[in-house]
């Protein structure tokens, strides 16, 4: 008799006692021996129809529904047989291993620790335990237990694979690279040895290793979408969009359900200016998912590129109706407005999107410059306002709050965004100027000097900087660096008028009248209209 019917004669005594073997046993034993599983299972039914609480049959059923791989049924069983039978070590363990399969990790776990606790040489239960923590995301705890395991088991492969994903896990994705490598080549976890090789590779953005990957995955599975997709990703990595876009047809022509992978095509074919294929490629996406916003916002962009804008608007409509709270579908559509000059839709538009998003930063900022444009200079203020307390670290609104706020006449408070947004960008050509305008406006002399000197202190000293400041210095008394910096305006730009004339000013008040009547005759000459207030020609 084989070692399996000698098993099951042993299982039969141990579990129901003295009495015979029933004869449906001996049947499901001849026709599994045959190969025939599926009329062993039924032998085993048909007992258990007679039999119910016949222990060893619930067990050698399980048994043999675990290796056809009906793991849902075969737990049912071992369940009912552990409910019969106190079983022992080696029947927990075959019971874990059940819940492994049924997925029924936390289950499994706790039965394989129960069976290490009663038995610690069992490495089998050790191998499940490890691998049903990795099933449960904890990977430190899985890395312990299958390197232990490995130590007396140094070549099995389940074990090794196991550890490459939890080193994965733990980014330790050097060791694991090497361990995956080293698995490529193993008939069982060789194609799962690639797939996670293809997550890391394109997470490091490496297009060989991902392209070297994909060859090997399709000569294994020919069929594989992950290969696809890898060597679709490999391929737009090196901008051959016209490659990858050939793979990922493949892969929607094969399971086109996914909306990603329609993105993925559509983007693929704008990048190879196949606009109108890309168009429709975006469209499907939204045939298979109406509320993603990105695809509407692609139809309209692509559109717009191909030159049909009211087009385009439709499609930034539909979008709005399907993604009522998609910020970029409405900036997008403002933007079509204000190209066709309509800022007044634009900014209504904008209005309703910053009633459904109160503290839209960006929305209330671009309301703020329809506003500015439009010479609304207190609505552009109240709206910049917003921007800034929805986000005090954006110095760009806080120049904007300020220029809106002097071009209202509120110097003082302007004077204070200037300054904030100094604070948040020190140096800032853009605000040093508009500070320095503001402060001229309040005939603040000194802070007007501080902001142009620090313009030019930071290389921004342009002839007309140099003119202003040396005009601020001269009003403060200051001739000696007055006239430095009108001949540094003038070495930089030799026919600025304005800038001779003050120099001679200086020139006169410092006691060099010769020399200021030589700048004031050139000034002439460069503008002839000053001559008409020299001979007193100007009422």
């Amino acid at each position: 008799m084989s070692e399996w019917n000698a098993q099951l004669e042993q299982q039969a005594t141990a579990g129901s006692g003295p009495g015979p073997v029933p004869a449906e046993l001996g049947k499901a034993a001849g026709l599994h021996l045959l190969g025939k599983k599926q009329e062993a299972v039924a032998e085993l039914t048909r007992l258990l129809e007679r039999q119910p609480d016949y222990a060893p049959a619930w067990r050698v059923r399980a048994t043999l529904l675990s290796e056809l791989g009906e793991a849902g049924r075969a737990l049912a069983d071992w369940d009912r047989f552990h409910s019969l039978a106190g079983g022992d070590a080696g029947t927990r363990l075959a019971w874990a291993q059940c819940m492994q399969q049924a997925g029924r990790w936390a289950e499994a776990a706790a039965q394989f620790e129960a069976v290490l606790e009663a038995d610690p040489s069992r490495d089998a239960a050790l191998l499940g335990l490890g691998l049903s923590q990795l099933r449960l995301h904890r990977a430190e705890e899985a890395l312990a237990l299958l390197e232990k395991y490995l130590e007396r088991h140094p070549g099995d492969a389940a074990a090794r694979f196991g550890r490459a994903v939890a080193l994965q896990l733990t980014g330790e994705l050097e060791q694991a690279v090497k361990l995956y490598e080293e698995l490529v080549s193993d008939p069982l976890h060789g194609p799962d040895t690639l797939v996670n090789l293809i997550q890391i590779y394109r997470q490091q953005k490496n297009a060989d290793r991902l392209e070297e990957c994909s060859r090997k995955l399709l000569e294994m599975q020919p069929d594989s979408e992950a290969g696809q997709e890898a060597a679709a990703y490999a391929a737009f990595l090196r901008e051959d969009y016209a490659t990858a876009a050939s793979h990922l047809r493949w892969l929607v022509e094969r399971n086109g359900r996914p909306a990603e992978r329609w993105m993925n095509l559509g983007l693929c074919l704008r990048k190879a200016g196949q606009l109108q294929a890309a168009l429709e490629a975006y469209r499907e996406a939204l045939h298979r998912q109406p509320d993603l916003s990105e695809a509407h916002i692609r139809v309209a962009e692509i559109l717009m590129e191909l030159g049909r804008p009211e087009e385009a608007l439709d499609a930034c409509r539909n979008g709005i109706e399907s993604c009522p709270d998609a910020a970029d579908l409405y900036l997008l559509a403002a933007g079509i407005h204000e190209k066709a000059g309509r800022p007044e839709d634009a900014e209504a538009l904008l209005q309703v999107l910053s009633m459904r998003q109160t503290g839209n930063a960006d929305v209330l900022f671009r309301i703020g410059n329809l506003r500015y444009d439009r010479k609304a200079y207190g609505e552009a203020a109240e709206a910049y306002r917003a921007t800034v307390d929805a986000r005090p670290d954006w110095p760009e609104a806080w120049l904007n709050l300020g220029l809106a706020l002097h071009e209202s006449a509120q110097y003082d408070a302007a004077a204070q965004a200037f300054d904030r947004a100094l604070a948040l960008r020190p140096d800032w050509e853009a605000a040093l100027r508009a500070a320095a305008v503001n402060a001229l406006r309040q005939n603040l002399l000194e802070a007007a000097l501080h902001y142009h000197r620090r313009l030019i202190e930071t290389g921004h000293g342009d002839p007309e900087i140099l003119y202003n400041t040396a005009v601020l210095n001269e009003q403060l008394g200051q001739k000696e660096e007055a006239e430095l910096l009108y001949r540094q305006a003038l070495e930089w730009k030799p026919d600025f008028a304005e800038a001779l004339v003050g120099l001679g000013y200086v020139l006169e008040s410092t006691g060099r009248p010769e020399e200021a009547r030589l700048c004031w005759a050139k000034a002439m000459e460069i503008k002839p209209e000053l001559a008409e207030e020299y001979f007193g020609l100007k009422g």
